[in-house]
């Protein structure tokens, strides 16, 4: 899959608003090759200097552009937020907690080190 998520939502975002910079936040990871079940999760775009301010149907026309750009990336009812709004989400990634485990397989002898 080419680009990566955050350009495909922020670059017609910019482009639509005339902002001098657009960066996108997430209640996770926005990796291309990481796959989402269910309805996604959480995101806004922050734009910089923005010369025009959006309207229902700018945003509507939007996510049917955005939508169109890549088959696995998907934007649903784009809507201007509130600072509290974008508080939650930050507040999200701050209290997930993850675990990741692995097998690994060495044909000759390991020495175990523990590692903090």
């Amino acid at each position: 899959i080419a680009g990566n998520i955050e350009d495909i939502l922020c670059k017609p975002l910019q482009k639509a608003f005339g902002a001098d910079e657009a960066r996108m936040h997430s209640a996770g990871r926005e990796d291309i090759d990481v796959r989402m079940l269910g309805t996604g999760r959480p995101f806004y775009v922050q734009l910089t200097n923005v010369r025009k301010f959006p309207t229902e149907a700018m945003l509507d026309e939007l996510q049917v552009v955005i939508n169109k750009q890549s088959a696995h990336v998907k934007c649903y009812k784009l809507t201007p937020v509130t600072k509290s709004e974008t508080e939650l989400v930050k507040q999200g990634q701050e209290e997930k907690q993850k675990e990741y485990r692995c097998i690994i397989k060495v044909k000759s002898k390991v020495f175990w080190f523990w590692f903090c």
